[in-house]
């Protein structure tokens, strides 16, 4: 989501949307888009310099709650620092931390069955992602609605790899 697309896709959204921006080349940032008959009053709103978080903080009826949006960086080093720092920054900004719902693409695989292949399993980051599904629901929603059904995100038909590495937690 770049600023100058920002008002083309805001007209085509009935709904309200909170983006994060960058104008790097090669991820464009996040976004969290609500429904436009849901019924809330934003308290406040988070972004990174880099476009890969965005956090609003909604109050509806009595309730407060966090909702963030994440675009994991596709090297496995950057990968972990992202997930430690968005943990961090998550408690930081987060008004209730009993109901935040974390969301995105995070270029990460969390369990076996999240992939064709095993090549995952090695991965640094996959600890410190769930570390931060910790900090939400402590659950991943798919696994929790699907048990183990593979729910496929992401896939190279030239080598023949599948995985999920869109997450709600």
């Amino acid at each position: 989501c770049m600023k100058k697309s920002s008002s083309i896709f805001n007209n085509s959204w009935k709904g309200k949307s909170f983006h994060s921006f960058t104008d790097s080349p090669f991820h464009k940032g996040t976004a969290i888009l609500i429904n436009d008959k849901l019924k809330y009053d934003l308290i406040d709103m988070h972004t990174d310099k880099d476009g890969r978080k965005v956090l609003i903080n909604i109050r509806m009826e009595d309730q407060i709650y966090t909702f963030v949006s994440l675009y994991a960086p596709n090297q496995e080093s950057l990968r972990v620092e992202f997930f430690k720092l968005a943990r961090k920054w998550i408690k930081e900004f987060s008004k209730n931390e009993q109901n935040v719902f974390i969301g995105g693409d995070m270029n990460c695989c969390m369990f076996e069955f999240d992939r064709n292949t095993k090549t995952h399993l090695k991965d640094n980051s996959r600890k410190p992602l769930i570390d931060l599904c910790k900090l939400g629901s402590g659950c991943d929603a798919w696994t929790t609605l699907n048990n183990m059904t593979e729910g496929f995100t992401w896939f190279d038909p030239g080598r023949n790899i599948k995985s999920r590495i869109d997450y709600i937690f």
